[in-house]
């Protein structure tokens, strides 16, 4: 296809005058979003500056590649807004001569934001490039001149190399990208092209295709946006309109971007091949040279140099120091027309072609001095397009009230300008480079200033009338200048702003009030470079809201919610960040300040009143410009692109938060906020959002620059997971009724202070690290949240716990309360409260105490186990010394080895319901006391309005379980078993005691030493007077002992009488042979008081199932037995059906599945779940019997009670023989195997078992025709070894086994016969079987508890069928029995048959 020139003809070339858009522009794919493209071409979205490996997908979400693999993200400020131009000098763009209709060009933000004040560049000088010898080049090209120095992008590099094949080194020049706008077009998969949008509107980039040829300069790039290229994933192609877009290239060796060429031709309706001019580097030389011929330079230093000039563009310089001169100078003529039609030197580039003969006049000026150079105005000076540019320190002044206009000043880096010139009202004098322009004019400078880089210090001197001003308006751009103020009244606030990219108001140690701060984005930064003085920044909102009549109205003035999207405070390491104070003192309550930027203060924040909002920000996107088809079809919104998963977080510094009225909110995307806060005087602090509820969002529009705040649901998942959790460093002190909440995404790392009617919320999933103290009828919150820190309550202040788990300290003085609601706390150590209210809520005395409550199973161990000496052994004390009330759970931890346990402490006033939850350890008690959980703290009854019950009404400890008795107003732990146990050793330690004393031959001084511990026994004997509580038990105790009592007064009487005559007729050596004599009668009487004692406890034990009173650990011990031994009867079940079966298969397999459960009066039930039996069987039939061996594996799952969990497996190997006389048949069998049993949740080593048995058989058939009846009997003799094992600290031992298994049964069957080769075979079986013969002693700790094993029914339907040499049977079964459960299990058997 025959490439064109993207030429516009005189109407297109109009289009910047607003006469009619007719061109064309450029290509992209529509397989990759839209907003890539534009949010590439303004550096938003991921494309910010610098950015690198930039992940780009397609809308599928596949990945199509990565951009910016080995450059950092293009600056595209040097491209005009239009798309048309680059910035390649301070007042020079280039682009194509055909581009004849642009008059001027401007920089920075898209958008309708009045903040920015944008600047318009007017073309002075078209430049436009005239082929010659001197000029080989291709004439489409021209470098125009612009009327001002631009502020708002510093400009790019040129290449120089003008071979165009030199670009195609890709180590060199890895990246390419382009810019441009016009008419867009997006390319389908079958590359077919939409028109999506007209020309001009906005831009779009993105990189760009691969080299295809080039020339002398010249390069042509071509491709597919379709595809991803050399370049990248996002190729863009130029077309009709696109002329003299950018191409720019990254040198790698420089790391730096340069511009590489112009876009002028190509395929414009296919978006596959663009033709780029080179920039003209030597050609711009010339351009800057004779716009600057006139350079100024004193060989020995302190030139003096004087201008003056007149309105027909003549002037001179006049040297005063070393050898005098004169230098004749052109300024702007005002007689030349102010706009005139520039040469052509093509004429298919004829058309309007304007530039400014009245401003290009003016030339610029280059002054240098070594030391300390003079500039002077004679006159008023207009330079037009020329400027100054100086390097070296000077001082420019007016001979008396002079003034100066022209491009503007560029001060070079070390260079200081003192500039004491006003300036011209309605011009702007531009302040570039990076040296430092310092303002003394004095009066009133009714010129305006935009700062683009260095530094300008503002310390403009008064008038004789007081007047002085040092520029009508102030703006700074591009974030590289700073203006520094040298006092307070260098400006009206009202005239300063922030525009694209900002910069720095440094207030050196001054101080500054603002209605609003006029911002662009977050460039705008106000610091305190002063080392001594500090300085303010006072904002009072707009005073009125009612907007003005007449054009040009500033809508931002006159609202109630302002932004500031900049920084308070110095970010940069290397400078100084002094003292910056921030107040927001708005006129009224409904003023709003959104501070969406951050601060790094060295100072505080201040808040009267009002409501300041402290918050992140939307990621900028490029604006939408679709229409709502081409929206719908992108799945995005029209117009502003704000994606509320997409949000720029931000952080904020200061030493102090001082809110002092109003409504302070931390909002969302604030990763941290860093200072102390006070909130006094009825004022509100709020910190965090909520997920899935509705929160108060403030958002500014980039736009428009208005600031909105509405109610917004946080619901979306990927919204909520985009916001992250404030982090609040610092403290706060709430009093005079202030309020603090921190909610949902917030973590407060601080302590929180409240006095004086204050109230404090942590809710909706927050955090706090730090303590909470209440005073002064203050009240804390935590609800639903995380609170990691002590609270202190005084002087009638009130804390309160709902829906959240604490586990820190709460001390409450008098008048104090603490109510806890739907909440957990657990204490670290002995508390102290004046009134506790519970509501529904419990509280756990100690961190010791397990998260499984009593229900859930333990761990536990086979090895030996050290109790750890740290929390397990330490209790705690909560004491309420004025009202408790409600109803709740208490948790303890206790021991009943020593009688020690965490106890709760209760005034008279205590009233509710109550739930005791007490942990013990393994250990049992050995001495006779009581183990008290509840007492009276001041030795009153406790009321009969307070109730409390166990927790599954008992607590374990060891082998046995203890009930919870009241005695006395408290409440205790009691085991009537142990108890008695530990009576009857003591009554048994007293006896051996005295029969000791009487064996002793030494003297009385040695007996002696042994009466304080016959005292100490008789003393606890004497603790436990009356009938113990368990009266059922007890009586029946007694009833025993009181033939044991009467038979012993009889002795007892005759030794009183011995005594009584001992005690008249002393005789030493009588009394020892009485002494002698009575001991040994009570010797004599001991063993028949331990036998009848022990005669006594089992006739007790008997009115109670053992089942009953033991302990989890008790139980699970032998239920884990019974399972065992259960499973191993499961596999001789199965031998059974064997034995009495007359198949004869060669091999089988068997598998058989049930679930079972199993109860009885030594333990409690279990659920035996999930058996699963296989089998592998094989056998030899012999002339009148068989042999054979049966390997048999078994799992199970077992559910023991409270929701102990075991899981168990078995593997056996079995051996039989069996010989048959006729119809009798005998047989023999013999196995050995192996069981391993685990706990849940445990760690170490299994339970194993060995297990090996034996037994015979013998059964008879009657066969009736078809119908056979066959009876069987059998008996089996079983040994298991023992094993040893301890869980927490309790100590199992379980003997060895040995036990019979009988059985006996009977099975009917008939069968048919359809075929030679095939029989069907239904039975029935009955089947019984005794193993009540093993009655087990499994010893826990030291108390034996007995393990029967019972008898138990089966019954059993199934069909066996054989076809060919197959053999399959089935089988239903069900079993009963005095320890199993009405049960169910099915089974199947497959054989073969050589």
């Amino acid at each position: 296809m025959k490439k064109t020139v993207f030429r516009l003809n005189f109407l297109t070339a109009c289009i910047s005058l607003g006469i009619v858009s007719q061109a064309w522009a450029g290509h992209t794919y529509f397989g990759i979003d839209y907003q890539y493209y534009r949010d590439f071409a303004e550096n938003k979205g991921k494309f910010t500056v610098g950015a690198q490996n930039i992940k780009v997908y397609n809308k599928q979400g596949q990945l199509v590649g990565t951009s910016m693999t080995k450059a950092p993200m293009i600056d595209f400020s040097v491209v005009s807004r239009n798309g048309v131009a680059a910035l390649v000098e301070n007042q020079y763009i280039v682009s194509v001569a055909h581009n004849v209709g642009y008059t001027d060009v401007d920089f920075g933000a898209e958008g309708n934001n009045p903040d920015q004040h944008r600047f318009t560049y007017k073309i002075v000088k078209r430049n436009n490039y005239k082929k010659d010898n001197l000029h080989p080049y291709e004439d489409d090209y021209h470098n125009p001149r612009l009327h001002k120095f631009v502020t708002e992008a510093a400009p790019i590099d040129m290449t120089s190399n003008m071979n165009g094949s030199t670009y195609s080194d890709r180590t060199k020049y890895p990246e390419r990208v382009r810019i441009g706008s016009g008419r867009q077009f997006w390319r389908n998969d079958q590359d077919k092209g939409d028109q999506v949008a007209g020309a001009y509107h906005y831009l779009t980039a993105g990189n760009t295709h691969n080299q295809r040829g080039a020339g002398n300069g010249y390069s042509y790039l071509g491709g597919d946006v379709r595809k991803a290229g050399e370049y990248g994933p996002l190729p863009i192609a130029g077309s009709k309109g696109d002329s003299g877009s950018p191409m720019f290239i990254y040198d790698a060796e420089k790391q730096k971007w340069l511009i590489n060429g112009i876009l002028r031709e190509g395929n414009p309706f296919e978006g596959k091949e663009n033709g780029f001019q080179l920039v003209r580097k030597s050609y711009f030389d010339e351009i800057f040279e004779r716009d600057l011929h006139t350079s100024l330079y004193t060989r020995a230093g302190n030139g003096v140099y004087t201008i003056s000039g007149n309105d027909n563009g003549q002037g001179s310089i006049t040297q005063k120091s070393g050898i005098p001169s004169e230098i004749k100078i052109t300024l702007a003529n005002m007689s030349l027309p102010l706009k005139e039609k520039d040469k052509v030197h093509n004429p298919r580039y004829d058309g309007p072609n304007i530039y400014s003969p009245r401003l290009n006049n003016g030339e610029t000026l280059y002054f240098m001095d070594q030391k300390q150079g003079s500039l002077i105005f004679a006159s008023d000076i207009n330079q037009g397009a020329g400027g100054l540019y100086f390097e070296g320190n000077f001082t420019v002044s007016p001979n008396s009230n002079q003034t100066w206009q022209g491009a503007g000043i560029h001060v070079s880096e070390n260079s200081t300008v003192t500039w004491k010139v006003n300036g011209v009202e309605h011009d702007r004098l531009s302040k570039i480079g990076k040296g430092t322009l310092h303002v003394q004019a004095k009066g009133e400078n009714k010129g305006s200033i935009s700062v683009g880089d260095g530094k300008v210090i503002l310390e403009q001197q008064a008038d004789d009338q007081g007047n002085k001003q040092a520029f009508s308006e102030i703006g700074l751009v591009s974030g590289r200048g700073t203006v520094q103020l040298n006092d307070d009244k260098q400006f009206d606030t009202d005239k300063f702003y922030f525009g694209f990219r900002g910069g720095r108001l440094d207030l050196n140690g001054h101080s500054l009030t603002f209605k609003r701060i006029q911002n662009t984005d977050e460039g705008a930064m106000i610091v305190n470079h002063n080392t001594t003085q500090a300085a303010n920044v006072t904002i009072t909102g707009n005073e009125s809201i009612v907007l003005p009549n007449g054009n040009n109205i500033n809508k931002l003035d006159y609202r109630k919610e302002i932004a500031y999207n900049g920084w308070f405070g110095e970010t940069d390491k290397n400078k100084h960040n002094g003292r910056l104070n921030l107040i927001y003192k708005p006129t009224t309550e409904d003023r709003t300040l959104l501070l969406s930027g951050g601060t790094n203060l060295k100072g505080d924040i201040t808040q009267t009143k009002g409501k300041l909002f402290f918050s992140g920000r939307p990621t900028p996107h490029a604006y939408n410009h679709l229409n709502k088809r081409w929206s719908e079809m992108e799945g995005i919104p029209q117009g502003e692109i704000v994606w509320d998963h997409d949000w720029i977080n931000r952080t904020f510094k200061a030493e102090n938060f001082q809110i002092k009225g109003g409504s302070a909110v931390v909002s969302r995307n604030v990763s941290s906020i860093e200072g102390n806060w006070t909130v006094s005087n009825n004022a509100n602090a709020t910190f965090g959002v909520v997920p899935n509820q509705q929160n108060t969002i403030c958002t500014r529009s980039d736009w428009t620059g208005l600031t909105t705040c509405q109610k917004v649901d946080l619901t979306d998942t990927k919204v909520i997971n985009s916001i992250p959790k404030t982090q609040i460093n610092g403290s706060i002190n709430l009093t005079d009724n202030a309020t603090a909440n921190v909610k949902g995404l917030a973590k407060l790392n601080g302590n929180v202070t409240l006095t004086n009617h204050s109230q404090f919320t942590l809710s909706n999933n927050a955090t706090q690290i730090g303590n909470i103290r209440l005073s002064d009828n203050s009240t804390a919150t935590v609800d639903n949240a995380n609170l990691n820190g002590n609270v202190h309550l005084t002087d009638s202040a009130q804390f309160s716990l709902k829906n959240s788990h604490f586990s820190h300290q709460i001390q409450g003085d008098k008048g104090t309360t603490v109510t806890l609601e739907n909440a957990t706390w657990t204490m670290p150590s002995d508390t102290t409260l004046q009134n506790l209210t519970l509501n529904n809520s419990t509280i756990t005395l100690n961190s010791a105490y397990s998260a499984s409550s009593n229900n859930t199973p333990r761990r536990r161990s086979l090895e030996t186990e050290t109790t750890p000496t740290s929390a397990e052994h330490r209790f705690n004390t909560l004491t309420v010394n004025g009202k408790l009330s409600g109803q709740g759970t208490f948790q303890f931890t206790s021991s009943l080895f020593g009688y020690k346990s965490d106890k709760l402490k209760l005034s008279n006033d205590a009233e509710g319901d109550y739930i005791l939850s007490v942990r013990n350890t393994g250990k049992e008690p050995e001495t006779l006391e009581q183990l008290t959980l509840v007492e009276s703290k001041d030795n009153q009854p406790l009321s009969d309005k307070l109730k409390f019950t166990l927790e599954n009404d008992h607590v374990d400890a060891g082998a046995l379980r203890y009930k919870l008795v009241k005695n006395d107003g408290e409440f205790r732990l009691h085991n009537p078993i142990k108890e008695q146990e530990l009576h009857n050793d003591l009554v048994r330690a007293e006896q051996a005691e005295r029969t000791l004393e009487a064996k002793q031959v030494e003297p009385t001084a040695k007996t002696q030493t042994g009466e304080p511990k016959v005292r100490s026994r008789r003393a606890a004997r004497a603790a436990f007077p009356d009938t113990l509580p368990d009266q059922s038990l007890l009586n029946a105790l007694e009833a025993k002992q009181a033939e044991l009592t009467a038979e012993t007064q009889k002795s007892k009487a005759k030794t009183k009488k011995v005594r009584s005559k001992r005690a008249v007729f002393s005789d030493p050596l009588l009394d020892q042979s009485l002494f002698a004599l009575e001991a040994a009668l009570e010797v004599i009487d001991a063993p028949q008081q331990s036998e009848k004692d022990r005669l006594a406890q089992e006739e007790a034990e008997k009115q109670r199932k053992q089942k009953d009173l033991i302990s989890r650990y008790s139980n699970s011990a032998l239920s884990e037995l019974s399972a065992t031994v259960n499973s191993m009867l499961s596999v001789q079940d199965e031998l059974d059906r064997l034995f009495v079966d007359q198949a004869q298969s060669a091999v089988w397999t068997n598998i058989a599945q049930d679930k079972r459960r199993y109860d009885s009066d030594a333990f409690r039930a279990y659920q035996q779940q999930k058996t699963n039996l296989r089998q592998i069987g094989v056998q030899k039939a012999l002339a009148n019997g068989r042999i054979g061996a049966v390997f048999s594996h078994s799992r199970s799952d077992n559910t023991f009670d409270e929701q102990v969990k075991n899981h168990a497996t078995l593997t056996m190997m079995s051996g039989f023989a069996q010989y048959q006389w006729g119809d009798l048949q005998f047989g023999v069998n013999v196995g050995t195997g192996i069981s391993a049993s685990k706990m849940a949740e445990e760690q170490s080593r299994k339970i194993h078992r060995k297990a090996i048995n034996y037994g015979v058989n013998a059964s008879y058939q009657f066969r009736l025709g078809q119908l056979g009846i066959q009876p069987y009997f059998g008996v089996n003799r079983y040994f298991i070894e023992r094993e040893n094992y301890q869980s927490e600290e309790v100590r199992v031992k379980t003997p060895s086994l040995a036990f019979n298994r009988y059985n006996a049964g009977i099975r009917v069957d008939y069968t048919f016969t359809p075929t030679d080769n095939i029989s069907v075979k239904p039975y029935f079986f009955v089947n019984y079987v005794d193993v009540s013969n093993a009655n087990v002693q499994t010893t826990v700790n030291l108390t034996v508890l007995q393990q029967p094993f019972g008898r138990y029914w089966q019954k059993e339907v199934g069909l066996k069928a054989e076809i060919l040499h197959f053999q399959i049977s089935a089988f239903i079964s069900k079993s009963q029995g005095s320890q199993l459960g009405k049960q169910q299990n099915v089974g199947v058997k497959l054989g073969y048959r050589w």
